[in-house]
């Protein structure tokens, strides 16, 4: 079944980091998970680290966080819930299960296609 739910929250998560709208270069870090994104597709947060570890990057699970955050807040990704657990079918009650999964939007495709020069 396809529902919609409405999620009342000023700043909910996924929506990225307040300060990413400031940036003015994105760092390597930046652009190794957004070429992750671009050749791979949507993936939760553990398998773009195992990704980033077998190209030898070593990140750690708060860094690869906080960077996905400042990619989210400026646009270049974006965060998405997809699978939702029913708890009670009668009374309408639903949780989002807890893996989240990353995505790259226009603009980080955009992005990473100049920085490699794939202008398509």
């Amino acid at each position: 079944h396809i529902f919609s739910v409405e999620i009342l929250r000023e700043n909910p998560k996924g929506a990225g980091a307040h300060y990413s709208r400031d940036l003015k270069k994105l760092s390597e870090t930046h652009e190794r998970i957004l070429f992750v994104l671009y050749n791979n597709g949507p993936m939760p947060k553990r398998r773009i680290s195992k990704i980033l570890h077998d190209m030898g990057y070593v990140i750690t699970g708060n860094e690869l966080s906080g960077r996905l955050s400042e990619l989210a807040g400026a646009g270049y990704a974006k965060f998405e819930r997809v699978s939702v657990r029913v708890l009670d079918e009668e009374a309408k009650q639903f949780r989002f299960e807890r893996l989240p999964v990353w995505s790259i939007t226009e603009k980080g495709r955009q992005y990473i296609e100049n920085k490699l020069g794939l202008r398509k």
